[in-house]
């Protein structure tokens, strides 16, 4: 049996007690990190769907705005003002779609970019406690080309 020194008294609350910010901030990281890749994940899929309701031949600005609806106030980041704005979509020839190309429209690129401004929820706030400096928000993007029919 080993008994502990009376100057030892005491030192694992001190190490844990050093310790535990880092472990808060690596958790808190991790969750968050976790909602970013989930955010980024939807505003992917929803220029994916806009891109392809726009390809389409004979496609009209209703069809283009009713892939977006789906999309639109989908939650992201469990924040209740989370709707997306509008894309941006362009053609490689300069325009918002392919059907105003007409004939020329087949194998032109068309680019639809969502570009979201994701609010940390506790991460920055956790790096403040310690002394640290976090931006309050990280601009997430995606973006899907696609030819035209």
């Amino acid at each position: 049996l080993s008994m502990k020194k009376l100057n030892e008294r005491g030192v694992s609350a001190v190490e844990f007690a050093l310790l535990l910010p880092v472990l808060v901030v690596i958790v808190f990281g991790i969750i968050e990190f976790g909602f970013i890749l989930y955010d980024k994940q939807v505003i992917t899929s929803a220029s994916r769907e806009v891109a392809r309701a726009a390809i389409v031949r004979g496609a009209n600005v209703t069809d283009i705005n009713s892939a977006h609806e789906k999309y639109r106030t989908m939650p992201i980041s469990f924040v209740s003002s989370s709707d997306l704005s509008a894309p941006s979509i362009l053609t490689a020839k300069g325009t918002s779609d392919c059907t105003s190309l007409g004939t020329d429209a087949f194998g032109t690129n068309l680019t639809v970019t969502y570009t979201y401004e994701y609010e940390f929820l506790a991460l920055s706030a956790v790096m403040g406690l310690i002394g640290g400096n976090l931006d309050s928000s990280y601009t997430l993007q995606g973006s899907t080309t696609m030819r035209c029919e």
